[in-house]
């Protein structure tokens, strides 16, 4: 059975209450069409009637079992309908359909996404890499534990995915097979090791970039078929010899 997407999101609380409310639908039908005889849309109609309280009195049980029937529906039914109705009004209200939607949305972008990099890791080397993304026009999905409370700052437009990028099913929602590139910016060189080793396994074609902490790191990261080591200090240490080189030149 193939779940509707936004069923999928809903609340469990709404969710309960609305298979409750058809629950009571599919009984009064069933019931009616029995008791009283009735073809099913009739039965579905006046089982509608009943639990709304609309009481349009086209259709009415004539015998004690069908009366009798109906009053177990009314008492059910409207209390079922209204604790339905209610709440329905609270997740519109409450800010959950917003969230519903934006997640819905994060869904279908993942799903359609594709040749993007995939960064792992959103601490202060992951918000950079993001950013120079963002100048680049470069399309990306970030995979942070916290990918949840990152949706809601000022970047919330940006894809997050919320886990822990060790695991095949995070990076799975990340669109890996898809994916061209992944830069793991994790300031720990087991974790990244981890992350490449999956990443690799689930698409050999992807092209590795790692933050390394220790230069004795460098080895692993090149015998799992990493791309690409970026050692921070080596780096920041290039940067600042070529400025005293430039400023000699002068």
């Amino acid at each position: 059975m193939v779940k509707s997407p936004l069923w999928s999101f809903l609340p469990k609380g709404l969710k309960i209450s609305v298979l409750l409310f058809l629950l009571v639908l599919a009984v009064g039908t069933t019931g009616f069409h029995f008791i009283e005889a009735r073809s099913y849309f009739s039965s579905l109609y006046w089982t509608v009637e009943t639990v709304t309280t609309v009481g349009y009195g086209d259709i009415l049980p004539t015998g004690i079992m069908g009366r009798s029937f109906a009053i177990v529906v009314m008492l059910f039914g409207v209390s079922l309908g209204l604790y339905s109705l209610s709440s329905m009004v609270g997740f519109m209200v409450s800010g959950e359909f917003s969230r519903v939607r934006k997640a819905i949305s994060l869904k279908s972008q993942l799903e359609n996404i594709k040749d993007h990099v995939i960064i792992c890791g959103y601490g202060r080397v992951g918000r950079k890499a993001a950013d120079k993304m963002d100048r680049l026009g470069l399309k990306y999905v970030i995979v942070d534990r916290n990918g949840d409370s990152n949706n809601g700052t000022e970047n919330g437009n940006r894809l997050f995915v919320k886990g822990d990028a060790t695991v095949g099913n995070v990076l799975s929602a990340a669109g890996i097979a898809k994916a061209s590139f992944l830069i793991s910016c994790i300031p720990d060189d087991s974790v990244n090791l981890y992350i490449i080793m999956e990443a690799i396994e689930m698409n050999p074609n992807i092209k590795t970039i790692v933050r390394a902490s220790r230069e004795e790191s460098i080895k692993r990261y090149r015998k799992v078929g990493v791309t690409e080591v970026i050692l921070p200090e080596e780096v920041a240490a290039d940067q600042m010899v070529n400025y005293v080189v430039d400023s000699l030149s002068f």
